[in-house]
């Protein structure tokens, strides 16, 4: 929360029974925002990457994708080593008749606790 108590657009969790959005929104400290103009395609992929060493970690993946436009997204959840607790939350907004691919690779030791949370805003004939 901001000093005035409201909270920054996009961090908000989804209500009092959000635990991971709030443990998130509490602690977050690094992110993405991606933002795909309108009608833009894509030949590659984007990746996003968030990668961990051990300790705590909380990231924020959003990404807007505009009318008619075409992607794919690879999210990437690695860590090596150590004890972890990570959380993230990916937003994913889709303008009209936007269309994504969204891969999630996560490639976390055995000794990492990872939260995640996906949360999808699908516009008219977007896919």
């Amino acid at each position: 929360k901001l000093t005035d108590g409201s909270v920054a657009p996009g961090l908000d969790p989804y209500g009092a029974d959000d635990a991971i959005g709030a443990l998130n929104t509490a602690f977050v400290a690094d992110g993405y925002f991606v933002d795909i103009a309108d009608g833009t395609q894509l030949e590659k992929p984007i990746e996003l990457q968030n990668l961990q060493s051990g300790g705590q970690a909380h990231v924020r993946l959003l990404t807007r994708v505009g009318a008619g436009a075409k992607a794919i997204i690879v999210e990437r959840q690695a860590g090596e080593g150590g004890d972890a607790l990570i959380s993230s939350v990916s937003q994913l907004v889709l303008d009209e008749g936007a269309e994504v691919t969204w891969l999630i690779v996560q490639e976390q030791p055995d000794t990492a606790t990872h939260l995640a949370q996906f949360k999808a805003h699908i516009g008219k004939d977007a896919k």
